[in-house]
């Protein structure tokens, strides 16, 4: 059943990322969810291992609770508490304590689902900024960015100490109460079955009996307060698969422009682009073009050139258009970094002076040249 469960999760996830450009829209966003590779592997497979265990922890429970209730049902009389017999009163007495240690415990342990959270979060972006440094490996290099790269992975992780620290804490007070309140109810026990030791009702051998019951059942009820610890963190990765699908559910439900697919060519009517703040791009943007037609757009780095072609190809989302584009099948776009390894090759001499003397000419040419369209 895990296995078949994994299988449908890491197909709902990775068509829900793919869908639409998701994985790319959801980069645009001011408060995108982190780390979607995460979530995807990580979070949810850890989702489903604490999740049937706790159903298998909780089906245990409930059976072990029902059939050493009915043992110390039978060796529990009248329970006299401020005058008042209660039949059966030892019964009563543990499930009503035990609910109430349940919230208690969910009380101490709560802001362990947000540090849980959190500590998911600040991993996966310790390790992320690993990765970057490891596929930036040439760029660190050229600019001596050792210091610069070992700072910023240095305050990633003292994040990551102060937050693991709040954990230990927490845990402690959770751990805390919870050993107590096992070994102390167990005493309490005894001082309720005491008078009537003394009144003559029962002997030494139904106390012991009525121990090993009551530890029994009361060990079966405490499932629920004892993992506790461990459902904060099953909370806190099902809160980060239930923001990761809503976040795609929004950019489904999401404003989208009227498209249409062509043969011979691209239209953009009335294109407006905005950046992550909200701030307007670019607005009133109309092309059309034929098959065969060619178009060159000028404009110094960030006016929103390449943010144009994106939209052309259906990638962006924009506000109040029409476009008409060809078919999936007959588009061709180059992306700026293709997704190929091992065709990296070692630099020639002479190729630094002139990458210089180009990237050189081209800052200078962009400040004289303005944002337009031309055909």
């Amino acid at each position: 059943m895990a296995i078949k469960w994994s299988e449908r999760l890491n197909e709902v996830l990775t068509s829900r990322w793919l869908a639409d450009k998701n994985y790319y829209r959801l980069q645009m966003r001011r408060h995108a969810p982190d780390n979607i590779d995460q979530r995807i592997q990580q979070d949810a497979q850890e989702f489903i291992a604490s999740t049937i265990e706790f159903v298998r922890g909780m089906v245990n429970s409930v059976v072990t609770s029902l059939e050493f209730a009915v043992v110390l049902w039978g060796l529990a009389g009248i329970l006299t508490v401020f005058g008042f017999d209660i039949p059966h009163g030892i019964v009563w007495f543990v499930f009503i304590f035990m609910i109430w240690a349940i919230f208690i415990a969910m009380w101490i342990g709560n802001p362990l689902i947000r540090y849980n959270y959190e500590n998911k979060k600040l991993n996966g972006d310790y390790r992320y900024s690993l990765i970057l440094v490891r596929d930036h490996a040439e760029s660190v290099a050229f600019y001596s960015g050792e210091q610069h790269e070992h700072g910023r992975l240095s305050d990633r992780f003292k994040a990551i100490i102060r937050n693991r620290w709040r954990i230990a804490r927490q845990s402690v007070c959770l751990s805390g109460f919870n050993d107590m309140f096992t070994n102390g109810i167990k005493l309490f026990l005894i001082i309720l079955q005491a008078p009537r030791l003394f009144a003559g009702q029962i002997k030494i051998g139904d106390i012991q009996q009525t121990v090993q019951a009551f530890a029994r059942l009361q060990n079966a009820l405490s499932f629920f307060r004892m993992f506790y610890n461990k459902f904060t963190a099953c909370h806190a990765r099902l809160e980060r698969l239930y923001g990761f699908l809503l976040s795609t559910e929004e950019q489904h439900g999401a404003q989208q422009p009227e498209i249409s697919e062509v043969s011979d060519g691209i239209a953009l009517e009335n294109v407006a682009l905005f950046r992550h703040n909200g701030e307007v791009l670019l607005d009133g943007i109309n092309i059309k073009l034929k098959s065969g037609d060619s178009l060159l757009i000028r404009g110094p780095s960030g006016l929103g050139k390449t943010s144009l072609l994106l939209r052309a190809d259906g990638a962006l989302a924009v506000r109040q258009q029409r476009q008409s584009q060809p078919s999936a099948a007959s588009r061709h776009p180059l992306p700026a970094a293709t997704p190929v390894h091992g065709t990296r090759q070692p630099a020639r001499r002479g190729l630094l002076p002139r990458y210089r003397q180009t990237a050189s000419r081209v800052s200078r040419s962009h400040e004289h040249l303005p944002l337009g369209l031309s055909d």
